[in-house]
């Protein structure tokens, strides 16, 4: 007895059309998608490193902005001092004076104890001051101008006019030039 094997191949089996489509499509779609995800993480990579340039071009932008700001109040400021140091300032030669007129250039220092000021107008552009005011004699009233003439920052003393008046004392009117120092700053 003899035992027989025999051999049956199997028919091969046709696949159908759509089992097949189905395979190439899903193994092209996973390409795209793996080559999709690739570009995606390198466009993002990009955009981020272009961010971070536009971010770091932007913050010199904002510092350029605030040092051109910087500069331009700077120069306001010096400008504004400028101004200032032309600018007379007849509130300092106005004021009392503690000391002699050459240190404090203040007009109290200038004035005979006698001697009552009554007006006192000063023009700045020409160093000009002029004084009306009373004393009790002529002794003291030639004192006075000789307390003007002999500080040297008293360019010129000129008496236009002195007259009596009823009960005795001196009115008087006086022209004193002085040095442009006295009303502006040195620089």
């Amino acid at each position: 007895m003899a035992i027989e094997i025999e051999v049956t191949s199997k028919p091969e089996q046709e696949t159908s059309f759509w089992t097949s489509g189905i395979y190439y499509l899903s193994l092209l779609l996973f390409c795209f998608i793996i080559f999709g995800s690739a570009i995606l993480f390198y466009l993002n990579k990009r955009a981020s490193n272009k961010i971070d340039l536009l971010n770091t071009q932007i913050a010199q932008l904002e510092l350029s902005e605030t040092e051109r700001k910087f500069r331009q109040d700077k120069k306001r400021i010096e400008d504004f001092q400028t101004l200032l140091r032309k600018h007379g300032s007849p509130s300092i030669f106005l004021g009392s004076a503690e000391g002699d007129f050459l240190q404090t250039k203040k007009l109290a220092g200038l004035i005979h104890p006698q001697v009552q000021i009554a007006k006192l107008s000063i023009n700045l552009e020409e160093s000009e001051v002029n004084i009306s005011g009373m004393t009790k004699n002529l002794i003291t009233l030639e004192q006075q101008l000789m307390i003007f003439k002999q500080e040297p920052l008293v360019k010129e003393v000129s008496l236009s006019k002195f007259s009596a008046t009823k009960e005795g004392e001196l009115d008087f009117d006086i022209k004193l030039v002085f040095d442009p120092s006295v009303f502006y700053p040195v620089e």
